[in-house]
């Protein structure tokens, strides 16, 4: 018992300096999968800046950073110059590499001469910024949750988290299951649009408890139309994936 109450108090008086350096690491590997995709793929996939947050928690904890009420800041400030280098820098860096051109500062200079490359990479900027944010306020949240109920041991999950998310599904089951059921939708075989689903409930949060079941998979789409599956919601496996950072997002 006393083993863990130190091992607790190391992690909490741990050192700001270490955390921020683990954080920007952690950071930076995150963002390796958007860069990727935006570079090779040539597509936009803003949700993939959401991982910086995560990565940023765990290299924070990992490199003994001090679990403070000032975490937040610190994440939100370091997910901000994280997203702003990778964008005006290193997206430049790569697709000059990509075209097989010297990748140097007078090179990424002239690409900003361009004003279409300037436009697009601005707009991608400040949606790439908006997702960043918005991953990283759904971590701080929960961090500043635990860190005010007094939890020693700080996760990214937790027992509101669980019921949360529990207690939207439940709720979501009750009012639409009926409506699958009345008109034989559980299997892909017999399948419903989702405006003739809606159209049969009266709660003004329809539209959330519906695409809080497709997110957990009990409804599953085929072919543009729904129907629920009854094995998928039987099965912990499947619905125990969801947390409640996919449900915001889905909101």
């Amino acid at each position: 018992m006393d083993e863990n109450k130190e091992v607790v108090s190391k992690e909490v008086n741990g050192n700001y300096i270490s955390g921020i350096i683990g954080a920007t690491i952690g950071g930076i590997i995150g963002t390796i999968p958007w860069i990727l995709v935006y570079v090779f793929g040539n597509m936009m996939l803003s949700i993939l800046a959401a991982v910086i947050a995560i990565g940023e928690f765990y290299g924070y904890k990992l490199f003994k950073g001090k679990i403070t009420k000032k975490l937040p800041i610190i994440m939100t400030v370091i997910a901000i110059i994280i997203i702003t280098i990778a964008t005006f820098l290193v997206i430049p860096a790569c697709l000059l590499a990509q075209d097989d051109y010297i990748v140097n500062m007078d090179n990424i200079s002239r690409l900003y001469t361009y004003s279409d490359f300037t436009n697009a990479l601005i707009r991608d900027y400040i949606i790439s910024l908006v997702f960043t944010l918005l991953g990283t306020s759904i971590i701080t949240s929960n961090l500043k949750r635990q860190l005010d109920s007094g939890k020693e041991q700080i996760t990214l999950k937790n027992e509101e988290n669980s019921q949360y998310v529990n207690n939207m599904l439940e709720e979501a089951k009750k009012v639409i299951k009926p409506v699958f059921e009345r008109y034989g939708a559980i299997n892909e075989e017999n399948t419903m649009t989702k405006d003739e689903i809606l159209a049969e409930i009266e709660q003004k949060d329809k539209v959330t408890l519906f695409n809080a079941l497709k997110s957990a998979r009990i409804i599953v789409a085929k072919n543009g139309r729904y129907y629920y599956s009854v094995e998928n919601e039987k099965n912990p496996k499947i619905t125990n994936k969801m947390s409640k950072g996919q449900l915001i997002l889905t909101i």
